[in-house]
């Protein structure tokens, strides 16, 4: 199986329990061995945070990154993005299923929190 198989597989377990955990998933793609998914949160245009981008990759062998960057506008209008730090989900011993299903489980509880 190809990094591009796998990550449309979790692209479809993530949307998946994205739309179960009622999130409003606002778009996912997959390029370059990554795959990103984006989560609407609000419609505001000052002091607010419009969306939660996921970015899953692999950083080392049998190990997934999920970075967390928050979209929004400040106080004039002007858009920022923050950086909120990653999580590395360890599918060592895990077949795909089994990598797919935890990592699906780690990004449902840092999207909840």
């Amino acid at each position: 199986m190809t990094m591009e198989m796998f990550l449309e597989e979790l692209r479809t377990a993530v949307g998946t329990v994205a739309v179960k955990n009622n999130l409003n998933v606002d778009g996912t793609s997959v390029d370059n061995d990554q795959l990103t998914l984006n989560i609407r949160t609000g419609n505001g245009t000052c002091h607010c945070i419009n969306s939660h981008r996921f970015i899953f990759w692999p950083c080392d062998k049998h190990e997934m990154m999920i970075e967390e960057i928050w979209i929004g506008y400040d106080s004039e209008g002007y858009p920022w993005s923050d950086h909120m730090g990653g999580l590395t989900v360890d599918c060592n011993g895990l077949k795909t299923k089994g990598a797919i299903d935890k990592i699906a489980e780690k990004f449902i509880e840092k999207a909840t929190k």
